[in-house]
């Protein structure tokens, strides 16, 4: 007997698929957390970015002492210290797909930015810059690094009898100084392989915009109807994460898609998180809590979920978990206590 379906069945049927097709769309995916594994003379406490094509870049302890260095680890290696390294100072540790780090080394007295090549030539930013004689209080502090090899960082010297104090980006030989959006300072956080550039700038009134900088322009992103609003990452799509104040004066993360700046949800309910990572499908990787306390989230598809409500069966040793970059491909790489001790850690989605 031939069965017949109505059409009141059938368009029920078809909701049913739906809703349960966007449940699956918008439901995390698990994730295998790993240790980024010690060797040659160093144990990564920190990892703090990995590569598309599984890079790794961060600090460690290195064996038998209290001392801390910047290390890479090779995709499918163990880690090698980056020579003249250190991993005190400000700025940021950033890793790409030829093997290329940023970093901070020792360098005129003081910790200072360094580059170092994909055969472990150790470039200092201010010589790569072009600094005039560096003087005590002058500086460099990296801020990004890209596939071709661009690097942002910030720039504290007088260049050919001009002083600079402000974000620049080095793209194959030429140095471009970020301007600011009508006020005093410029603050840069990331780049893409685009040479886009995400951060925040001071307006004439002293409100903070996060902005696109791109071939020397500069783009305000907006707010979320609040006075500020800091741009935190770019995705090679030129999509930006951050946060931003509402009317109210509270905080929210966003996410800018090119057009428009989005509102994200708080995390567990009343958190908005720091973006660290957006990748090209709009994942917003970040954290939120207490030093002592922290958590790392996922924002996508309207939803906020913890990481540690994600991971397998390699997850239960791992406590206090904090991102600090992801990759293309939704690795997610950071530290956190690992069976009590601190050690970076590399989580990587199953069957993404």
């Amino acid at each position: 007997m031939r069965q017949i379906t109505s059409p009141s069945f059938k368009l029920a049927a078809f909701v049913l698929a739906a809703v349960a097709t966007a449940a699956a769309a918008a439901a995390a995916p698990t994730y295998r957390i790993e240790l980024v594994p010690k060797g040659n003379g160093i144990v990564p406490t920190s990892a703090y970015a990995i590569s598309d094509n599984g890079n790794i870049a961060g600090y460690g302890r290195l064996s038998g002492s209290k001392t801390t260095a910047t290390f890479l680890a090779p995709h499918g290696g163990k880690p090698v210290v980056m020579d003249g390294s250190q991993s005190a100072g400000s700025g940021r540790i950033d890793v790409n797909d030829a093997g290329e780090v940023t970093g901070n080394h020792l360098d005129h007295q003081s910790v200072q930015g360094a580059l170092w090549l994909a055969d472990g030539t150790l470039v200092d930013l201010g010589t790569l810059a072009g600094c005039d004689a560096f003087k005590p209080l002058d500086y460099t502090s990296p801020g990004g690094l890209n596939g071709p090899g661009d690097v942002l960082f910030h720039l504290h010297c007088s260049r050919q009898g001009v002083a600079i104090d402000a974000p620049v980006v080095w793209q194959q030989g030429t140095l471009s100084v970020l301007p600011t959006l009508g006020g005093t300072h410029t603050y840069s956080s990331d780049l893409n392989d685009a040479g886009q550039v995400a951060g925040s700038s001071e307006q004439a009134d002293g409100s903070r915009r996060a902005f696109i900088w791109h071939n020397g322009t500069m783009t305000s992103l907006g707010t979320l109807g609040g006075l500020n609003s800091y741009g935190s990452a770019i995705s090679e799509l030129g999509h930006v994460a951050g946060s931003s104040s509402l009317a109210d004066g509270s905080s929210r993360t966003f996410l800018h898609d090119g057009s428009v700046m989005h509102e994200l949800p708080l995390c567990e309910g009343k958190r908005a998180i720091e973006p660290v990572g957006v990748t090209t499908d709009d994942l917003v990787v970040g954290v939120y809590g207490s030093r002592q306390n922290r958590r790392t989230a996922l924002i996508q598809n309207g939803q906020c979920q913890l990481l540690t409500t994600h991971l397998d069966a390699s997850g239960p040793s791992w406590t206090n978990l904090s991102a600090r970059g992801v990759n293309n491909h939704g690795v997610i790489v950071g530290e956190g206590d690992y069976l009590g001790q601190q050690r970076a850690f590399k989580a990587t989605p199953i069957g993404r």
